[in-house]
């Protein structure tokens, strides 16, 4: 028992001395969220016009009692208050005067201790100084240094328990710091130069301030500013624009903070349009088709109203659509719609419209033709692809893009006019560094009212810019009579890059096997294919098994085709206790500490054939042994007891019996 109560008391001692560094190490901790926040030296009174603010940026409240607070050349006086969490403390040197300065610091409650009539001799040095906080244990929590001052200037830090130490001509003692206006950052409604606007219009912004609120904003136009009311950083004036004249306009925001810091920002040449005019139609359009091929024509118009204009065909041949809200009219003409086909399109905003009225002409199509194609990026595919179009999938640096065609001769039965010596080729322009990249099929034979199908394969180069490069694919042949047929189609393809992507281009292992010579390089090459510039790159080459071990950090890489490569070679001896079998050995990189790629390369280690060798000749060629043997002398002995006769067997036979009698008691 004694036992257990001593055991039990030295538990007790030890969670008491844990306990007390736990709270000796929270106490430190929280002091160090004690700031020297703002303070002014150089007051229009001095010395009493003098103060000093202090900041908490912890959670709770902080106990101050028996902090010092000192000045560089001037006597220290000692605290005995506390500070809310993130809250101020201001300490002055005359309170009658500070009050009457900063009224709103103690009406808001923040505590004001006045030093000046105990402590005459804390002055603070309007040429370079320091001031020091020191906590009860005397170890300093804070200070800060200042070179010069200006009269009604403060010093302190921007944020608010920042290490950045800066000049306010608008003091904020018990208050936050500040000295940036608000930030515009959009115009909403209109949202750009030259916008045009009409009737009742809600100019709407968008003004944030990160320290304080935005306090008021003004609209100016016509030489008059008007109030804007806000919801949030959303800032609005309905404009009623039918009471002013129809012209130009630059409307200006005027806007401030709760400590008078403004800024102004314009949108020039607003249009006030308030007559209510018809669609403008703005595009010509397109007057000749092919038979069998696509025709596109995308009706543009413009609208002085802002409203909301509807597209359609009044009068139109079969088969062809528009798309009401953009005006995109499609249409595959047919054999039986060749020569004139009348079109009317109607753009109407509601109230009024306008009509465009054009004759399309068809004529025959080629006799060979792309009759369908398929584009696959990395798998995914865009089918039935027209000519002057964009690949509606996206490529990246080292995608594979196929381009799967479908070509056809057009001649009938009748006409009996095999197309030979196809030949197909694609160009990609200008996508290799400026230089063009081309493939092309072999050629091929096409019968009357047959086709073929056909496959043409890229490999994107990992070096290649962002951006929207032409393809151009180009068909000819020549039919029986020696006529050519040639067709030319010319599309779009988007490449974009991952803001961060690190690629291992080479992993070489030489020699990938060995045996009894253990001596390997590693040949590694990697290469920045992403957008941004790189300046943390990690390269690790690792294998415990065979005790390979390299981390390369800080390795910078560009951006775009210059500088954007790094290669490492490393040599290693494997040591001769790794036994036969295979080892991978991992390549990986990283980006700002992120894994980007790994690849694995395998090295085959070989029981080495020398020693193997070795080992058999050494048990096979044993060194004869010479046995030389005595000459023999040969006694007479007498001949051997018998066994029966001996006190062993005696011996024996007599436990036999005992345990045969106990048997037969037992079973009985």
């Amino acid at each position: 028992m004694g036992d257990k109560l001593k055991k039990s008391g030295k538990r007790s001692v030890l969670f008491v001395i844990l306990l007390v560094i736990l709270l000796v190490s929270m106490a430190g901790f929280v002091n160090a969220d004690i700031f020297i926040n703002e303070f002014l030296a150089n007051g229009s009174i001095e010395p009493d016009s003098e103060w000093v603010e202090l900041f908490n940026d912890a959670n709770s409240v902080v106990n101050l009692t028996g902090f010092n607070i000192s000045e560089s050349g001037s006597a220290n006086f000692t605290l005995n208050t506390i500070i809310p969490a993130k809250g101020f403390i201001v300490l002055v040197k005359n309170f009658s005067l500070f009050n009457s300065t900063f009224p709103d610091v103690n009406e808001n409650g923040i505590k004001i201790v006045e030093y000046g009539p105990n402590v005459t001799s804390f002055n603070l040095s309007n040429t370079p100084g320091s001031i020091e906080l020191y906590n009860s244990s005397g170890d300093l929590v804070d200070s800060v240094s200042y070179s010069s001052t200006i009269e009604n200037v403060s010093t302190g830090r921007f944020p608010d328990g920042s290490g950045t130490i800066t000049d306010f001509t608008t003091l904020t003692p018990g208050n936050k710091n500040d000295k940036d206006a608000p930030v515009f950052n959009k115009w909403i409604n209109p949202s750009a130069n030259n916008s045009i606007i009409r009737k009742l219009f809600n100019v709407t912004v968008n003004i944030t301030d990160s320290v304080y609120s935005v306090n008021t904003a003004l609209i100016n136009f016509n030489n008059s500013n008007f109030s804007m009311t806000n919801a949030g950083d959303l800032w609005y004036y309905l404009w009623n624009t039918t009471k002013n004249p129809g012209g130009l306009y630059n409307i200006t925001i005027f806007f401030d903070d709760t400590l008078g810091f403004s800024n102004t920002d314009t949108l020039f040449n607003i249009a006030v349009n308030n007559t209510n005019g018809a669609p403008n139609i703005t595009s010509t359009p397109i007057t000749t088709a092919t038979e069998r091929v696509k025709y596109i024509y995308d009706v543009e118009a413009t609208y002085p109203d802002l409203d909301v204009l509807t597209f359609s065909i009044i009068t139109f041949p079969n088969g062809m659509s528009i798309i009401s809200t953009s005006g995109l009219i499609s249409w595959i003409p047919s054999s039986n719609q060749l020569g004139l086909n009348n079109v009317i399109v109607n753009v109407s905003d509601s109230n009024l419209t306008t009509l465009q009225s054009f004759n399309i002409t068809v004529g025959t199509s080629p006799r060979l033709i792309i009759s369908d194609l398929d584009v696959k990026v990395d798998g995914k595919t865009d089918k039935n692809v027209d000519n002057n179009t964009r690949i509606g999938k996206d490529a990246e640096p080292g995608s594979i893009v196929v381009f799967k065609l479908e070509i056809e001769n057009l001649f009938t039965d009748d006409e009996d006019l095999e197309i030979e010596d196809i030949d197909v080729e694609i160009i990609i322009v200008d996508i290799d560094d400026g230089d063009d990249l081309e493939e092309d099929a072999d050629e091929f034979d096409i019968k009357q009212g047959k086709n073929e199908d056909l496959k043409i394969r890229f490999n994107i180069p990992l070096e290649v810019d962002e951006g929207i490069f032409d393809v151009l694919i180009k068909v000819e042949g020549e039919d029986e009579n020696g006529t050519t047929h040639e067709i030319r189609w010319e599309l779009e393809l988007e490449v974009e890059k991952d803001t961060h992507e690190i690629r291992i281009i080479r992993a070489s292992l030489t020699p990938s096997t060995i045996s009894c010579q253990r001596r390997i390089s590693l040949n590694t090459e990697i290469i920045n294919i992403g957008s941004d510039d790189e300046d943390d790159v990690t390269l690790e080459i690792t294998s415990p098994e065979l005790g390979i071990s390299y981390v390369i950090n800080g390795i910078e890489l560009d951006e775009g085709t210059d500088d954007n490569r790094y290669t490492r070679l490393i040599t290693e001896s494997i040591s001769p206790d790794v036994l036969p079998g295979t080892y991978p050995i991992e390549v990986s990189v990283f980006y700002d500490g992120t894994l980007s790629e790994t690849r694995t390369v395998n090295l085959e280690v070989k029981e080495c054939e020398l020693t193997k060798a070795v080992k058999k000749e050494v048990k096979e060629e044993k060194p004869a042994v010479e046995v030389i043997r005595p000459l023999a002398v040969i006694e007479k002995k007498p001949a051997p007891e018998p066994f029966s006769s001996t006190d062993e067997y005696k011996t024996l036979l007599a436990i036999l019996v005992i345990l045969f009698l106990g048997t037969a008691v037992f079973v009985a």
